[in-house]
Parts: structure tokens; C-alpha cells; sequence
């Protein structure tokens, strides 16, 4: 019987750099929980915001260096987990304890143990929904069709990225916390009910592992026209997030739900019909 032995390969410091930029992520994931821990709540929440930026940024530096990996992707996901999963929760259970809200501590603990829950299991999916070339390829080109719904154009729109299925897990630690943003913005005086943002917790948790079409920003375009116009608006919106961050990134997120019913009526448009569906990705998505 014959051993297999891995050789140890030498790998370049850039083909790791995305890595170690997950591993930066999840370090501020865990900063986060050490401020939440001292009831800091301010620097915990930033810390998750830097996170989601960070998250971002390895993710396209791998493909700009054509680094990409399956440890690379199974670190991404553990460090989400910890980012986006754990950190947003720990940070709202203890701010949430300040409330007169804990007297049920079944109904309470339940609401807490959901969010990371439910974000471990978005992520185990988004990572077994990766759509082949071959299988893009034989959809796109196969001539015999049936002129109905096929369940493949759902999982093709999804397993590409052209549409996310629920709520992505940065956005959705961002939609967490989102009561407390508003809590550091404009209506610092306003005191919403426990109760609400339990039922908000509640809401965020299920969407992100539900099968909801959101809109992703990797297939969306701008027509030329309109680009100085979007470069001005994100000029103007860079310049308020840097003079009061607490009411530009809630605002964005609130726009962001709004966008959730638009972005369904979009992917039912591109699911209407079979032979529609498959010139569509052909067009935006298959290159030969």
C-alpha cells in the first residue's frame, strides 16, 4: 500500500494577503465582543462596520490576484461567523439588557441564540451554491427546452452571485445593529421599545436565511449616462459619512431594505419565462 505524502509548497506572500485580510476581519470581530463586554457599545458597533469593509475588500483582492482557495473561502467563512454572527449579537444582547425587556429570559435568550444561528447556516449554503462554468455553459447553449419555469434559472441566478438568496451576512450584522445606530444618530432622545427591536431581531435572522432575491452589487451596472451623476452622489455621501457616520450608514441601510421588494419584482422579471432567462445570462453573464 502505497503512501500519499503532501509536499509543503512554497506560496507567494500575495497569493496569502487575502488571508490574512480575513484574519484582520475576524480580529475585529473579536474586538468587537471585548467592547461590548466593557459596554462600549460606540466602538464595538464600529468595529463591526470596519469588519464589513474588510470582508469586502478580501474577497475582491483574491480575485484581482487570482488567489482564490477553498481554505481561503472556509476562513472566510469561520471569521464571518465570528464577525458578523457572534459579535452583532453579543453587542445587542448586552445593550438590550439595559432594558426593562429581560423579565422573560426564555423569550430574550431565544431572540439571541437565533441571529448566529441562522447566520452559520446562510453561510454554509451561500458555500454549497457555486454554479460550475459547465453547468452556466449547457443552460445557456442547449437548444431542447421546455417553455416553462425551470428551477435551474433560480439556482443559476443565485449559485452566480447575480442575485443574492436572503440577506448577505454583512449586511445583515449591519441590519442588527441598525437600532442602535439610530440610538447614536439624530434620535439619540428617542427610546424605541424592546420589544420592537426584539421582533426586528427576530425579522433580520429569518432573512438571512430565507430565499428572498436581493440585489447584488458584483451584476449591477450603471448606464453611462448616468455615471457622473453616481460619481457625484457617492462623492456627496462619502463627505457625510465622514461629518456624521451615525446618520449616513443608517441611512444607507434603510434605503437598502427599501430596495428588497424592487429587487424581487427585478428577478421575477428575468425568471418570467425560459427562453427570456437564458438570453439574459447570455447576454449579461455567459462569455464563451
Amino acid at each position: 500500500m502505497k503512501l500519499k505524502i503532501n509536499i509543503l509548497k512554497i506560496v507567494s506572500f500575495y497569493k496569502l494577503l487575502p488571508s490574512f485580510i480575513t484574519l484582520v476581519s475576524l480580529s475585529l470581530g473579536v474586538l468587537s465582543i471585548v467592547n461590548s463586554i466593557s459596554f462600549k457599545f460606540e466602538q464595538a458597533a464600529t468595529l463591526i462596520i470596519i469588519a464589513t469593509i474588510m470582508d469586502s475588500i478580501d474577497g475582491y483582492t483574491a480575485r484581482l490576484l487570482k488567489a482564490t482557495s477553498k481554505f481561503g473561502g472556509n476562513l472566510d467563512s469561520i471569521a464571518d461567523v465570528i464577525s458578523f454572527g457572534v459579535a452583532p449579537t453579543i453587542l445587542m444582547h448586552i445593550w438590550l439588557s439595559t432594558y426593562s425587556i429581560t423579565q422573560d429570559a426564555t423569550i430574550f435568550s431565544l431572540c439571541t441564540i437565533l441571529f448566529p444561528s441562522c447566520m452559520a447556516i446562510r453561510l454554509a449554503r451561500f458555500n454549497t451554491q457555486n454554479i460550475s462554468p459547465e453547468d452556466l455553459e449547457t443552460y445557456c447553449t442547449e437548444t431542447q427546452y421546455e417553455n416553462k419555469k425551470d428551477i435551474r434559472i433560480r439556482k443559476i441566478l443565485f449559485g452566480m452571485g447575480a442575485f443574492f438568496c436572503g440577506i448577505p451576512a454583512p449586511v445583515g450584522a449591519m441590519l442588527l445593529i441598525l437600532p442602535l445606530m439610530l440610538k447614536f444618530s439624530i434620535i439619540k432622545t428617542f427610546q424605541i421599545p424592546g420589544q420592537i427591536i426584539l421582533i426586528y431581531q427576530v425579522l433580520v435572522s429569518l432573512s438571512l436565511v430565507s430565499v428572498l432575491p436581493t440585489f447584488s452589487l458584483k451584476y449591477m451596472k450603471i448606464p453611462v449616462t448616468y455615471i457622473p451623476l453616481a460619481l457625484l452622489g457617492s462623492a456627496l455621501y462619502m463627505a457625510y459619512i465622514f461629518t456624521t457616520p451615525w446618520n449616513a450608514i443608517p441611512l444607507l441601510l434603510i434605503i437598502y431594505i427599501c430596495s428588497i421588494p424592487f429587487s424581487i419584482i427585478k428577478f421575477e422579471k428575468i425568471c418570467k419565462n425560459h427562453i427570456g432567462t437564458r438570453e439574459y445570462l447570455r447576454e449579461k453573464y455567459y462569455k464563451k
